[in-house]
């Protein structure tokens, strides 16, 4: 299972995060289909990763929430 982290948490005026994931030999797997060890996104939602390899699939990841930051 993957272990992964997140550069923000809360994106502001078109701020981007990157993902990472670590404990996976094999490829990386995220929840928006993207694939890579390393991810850039844009958009609040929910992350969270599999690793897939000659053994198969691993159980999901952790989940990790990226908010929507809102201007006080």
């Amino acid at each position: 299972v993957p272990d992964i982290v997140t550069s923000k948490s809360i994106l502001c005026n078109a701020e981007t995060a990157v993902l990472t994931a670590s404990n996976c030999n094999g490829i990386v797997k995220w929840s928006n289909q993207q694939n890579g060890i390393q991810i850039t996104v844009t958009k609040s939602g929910n992350y969270s990763a599999t690793c897939l390899n000659i053994c198969g699939e691993s159980s999901q990841s952790a989940s990790i929430n990226i908010k929507e930051g809102n201007a006080q």
